[in-house]
């Protein structure tokens, strides 16, 4: 499995805060819509949209198998890092496990906080 080329630095361009509904639709629609969800998705996610990138963390973090764990840190930090609730637990999660990345409990719990301060009830539980 080739690495993906995750955008290093793309502008939000104005876009509003995710929502649970709004990534919901990005991907029935690219299911609905697409032979390849995963392609429009990684597309997408190169192009620097946020609900893509976090949705393809998503999906790669829920395989569950070593190979996929390194495209789901990527793709999660990447999202993270842009401010994604969900990509900034699952990338917690992925530190605090050491699932395709050395195991680090301060990088996780860094990161539980972050989900926590925008209301992701997990990273709330996990951060105390």
């Amino acid at each position: 499995m080739g690495r993906e080329a995750i955008p290093k630095q793309a502008s939000q361009r104005g876009q509003p805060p995710l929502t649970l509904r709004r990534r919901a639709n990005l991907k029935r629609n690219l299911l609905n819509h697409s032979r390849d969800p995963v392609n429009g998705l990684s597309k997408l996610g190169k192009e620097g949209n946020l609900e893509a990138a976090a949705a393809l963390g998503e999906f790669y973090f829920r395989q569950e198998h070593p190979l996929t764990y390194k495209l789901s840190f990527e793709w999660n930090e990447w999202a993270a890092r842009r401010g994604d609730a969900g990509s900034q637990g699952r990338l917690a999660t992925i530190y605090h496990e050491g699932l395709g990345v050395e195991r680090n409990p301060q990088r996780a719990f860094a990161f539980w906080l972050l989900a926590a301060k925008q209301g992701h009830s997990g990273a709330r539980a996990m951060s105390g």
